[in-house]
């Protein structure tokens, strides 16, 4: 990390800020595709966490651009004069997801090798969005069941059609809205219906908000749903 910053042409120092009640320089500078920032320890002189924004994945998938920080603490050497921390932490977007602690430590050397660890660990250019197959089954007549690894459906209500949940992402609830626009030629989307607030139930919310199609929730999920249609998503730009 702090040689990709050396070695980076838009490396830079940022006003000082107070971490864990401790004054820290800023590091910023690019990485990849990312902007970064590293808190170095005004008194030690060492790393005390790097702060990345990158494309959501797994769970934060829907959530665009999510800001990532790792925090290292409590640093020892280690065998061979190897500076470590023992305290691991990862926070996305302010949730802690995970906290290690090194407990032993037993550094093994061995030849040098070619590889560039460092650039390995760039976060990289985002693929494509995952796609998910799906299978359209007509249970009665008017309403179509989306089957796949989340359900959703569409129900022909004469004067338009509405939708049973918005899953997956942006992209998938496209396909669905073209299928239906195959099966039900000429009918306005009036509506989505939204029941849930797990992660892959709403991640296609996104496009209806974009069509200006009317969104129905439950009132207790209207929160979790304004933060997923204010997230920002400037490195991959969704409709």
């Amino acid at each position: 990390m702090l040689l990709s910053a050396l070695a980076s042409k838009d490396l830079r120092l940022e006003r000082p800020i107070s971490f864990h009640d401790i004054p820290h320089d800023v590091l910023s500078f690019t990485w990849g595709i990312s902007p970064v920032r590293i808190f170095i320890n005004r008194y030690s002189h060492l790393p005390a966490a790097m702060e990345s924004k990158q494309v959501g994945q797994g769970f934060w998938a829907v959530w665009g651009d999510v800001t990532e920080r790792i925090t290292w603490g409590n640093w020892d050497i280690a065998t061979g004069g190897v500076m470590l921390p023992t305290l691991w932490a990862i926070d996305r977007n302010g949730i802690r997801e995970e906290d290690d602690s090194l407990t032993k430590i037993e550094v093994t050397l061995g030849p040098a090798s070619s590889e560039n660890a460092f650039e390995k660990l760039a976060p990289g250019v985002p693929g494509p969005t995952r796609q998910f197959p799906f299978k359209a089954v007509e249970i009665a007549p008017g309403i179509v069941q989306y089957q796949s690894g989340f359900n959703c459906g569409a129900v022909d209500q004469g004067d338009g059609v509405v939708i049973l949940e918005g899953v997956n992402n942006a992209e998938y609830m496209k396909s669905i809205i073209d299928d239906v626009a195959k099966r039900f030629p000429g009918k306005p989307i009036k509506a989505v219906l939204t029941t849930d607030d797990a992660w892959p139930h709403i991640g296609g919310l996104r496009y209806f908000v974009a069509h200006k199609i009317p969104i129905y929730a439950m009132s207790l999920n209207k929160p979790i749903l304004r933060r997923l249609f204010s997230a920002s998503f400037k490195i991959r730009p969704d409709a």
